[in-house]
Parts: structure tokens; sequence; C-alpha cells
């Protein structure tokens, strides 16, 4: 957050093996960033947790919600 200044939410995440086998708990974290900061964030992340599973989609198909740290620059 510090980073980037941006904010982010996190998730409690479990992943098991059906029928109640092994179950691991994880924390999910989401958040939202621009495309300059992609290098920065896939930086950061390896640093921490090299083997994160990473989800990444372009944010213009995203409907509704606000950036205020943009809209208040115009």
């Amino acid at each position: 957050m510090s980073v980037f200044g941006v904010g982010i939410t996190t998730y409690k995440g479990t992943q098991g093996h059906g029928n109640r086998g092994e179950q691991n708990h994880d924390r999910i974290i989401h958040n939202v960033i621009n495309r300059i900061d992609i290098r920065r964030t896939y930086q950061m992340i390896d640093k921490h947790d090299a083997d994160a599973f990473v989800i990444e989609f372009d944010v213009n198909d995203i409907i509704g919600g606000r950036l205020k740290k943009y809209l208040s620059k115009s």
C-alpha cells in the first residue's frame, strides 16, 4: 500500500482436495493498479512470494466504481 499509494482488499481463502481432505488457508490480496506499476508489482510479488498465483486483466472491462486518485487530477 505504501509503495504504490493504492488500497488493497484481503480475503480469507481455502484450498482443499475434496471430501474435506487436505485443506490450506491462504490470504487472497486484491488490488487495482495502473499499467505503469505492473512491472514493479511483479517484482514485489516475486520478492515476497515466488510461488504466488496472479490473475491480471484489463480494468477497461470493468463497470462501476471510482478511482478518486485519478479522477481528482483532471
